[in-house]
């Protein structure tokens, strides 16, 4: 079995893009960017690991921590946006796996 036959689900990656530089009153640089999208429907496999409950006398926030599995030749990022079945995950430091696949642990905040 092939590791793309495993790979059931499909992702958007999503990426802080810059725009064309401008500059504020005294000339100094200004950059500004825009959430652009990378690629859609990139293979890849995603299992929830674990879930933390976050409190604080403010909020109380469910962080589920995913992992997601990619083909080698998948361009993801550190905080890219990655968007599977209608869910935004943060990702993290993808992680090369024997030159075979791209593991990345993405994060999802829930408030509750």
């Amino acid at each position: 079995m092939s590791l793309l036959s495993m790979l059931s689900d499909r992702c958007t990656i999503k990426r802080q893009i810059p725009l064309e530089p401008s500059y504020d009153d005294y000339g100094n640089p200004v950059t500004e960017t825009t959430l652009g999208t990378i690629a859609t429907n990139v293979p890849c496999y995603m299992v929830r690991k674990t879930h933390d409950l976050i409190q604080s006398s403010t909020y109380n926030t469910l962080r589920e921590n995913w992992k997601v599995t990619f083909p080698i030749d998948a361009d993801v990022q550190v905080n890219d946006i990655l968007v599977i079945d209608d869910m935004e995950l943060v990702a993290g430091t993808p992680r090369n796996v024997k030159d075979h696949h791209l593991s990345v642990f993405a994060t999802q905040d829930i408030a509750l």
